[in-house]
């Protein structure tokens, strides 16, 4: 039996865009101001528990 082909998108051969690709189904989109925050926020907290933890050493030293 003869099977019928697949439709293909237009400009497409095979699967390929020999003349440039239009669209691109699996892009990376960018990052959303959410994520930024979030980073932020971590490392406001390492930065701070750096900072007191090592004010903490000295003052333990002292004693």
């Amino acid at each position: 039996s003869w099977e019928e082909p697949d439709s293909m998108a237009k400009g497409t051969v095979s699967g390929h865009a020999p003349f440039g690709a239009t669209e691109y189904p699996h892009e990376a989109k960018g990052g959303e101001y959410s994520t930024y925050i979030i980073a932020l926020i971590v490392i406001l907290f390492a930065a701070g528990g750096g900072y007191f933890g090592l004010k903490f050493k000295k003052i333990k030293a002292k004693k």
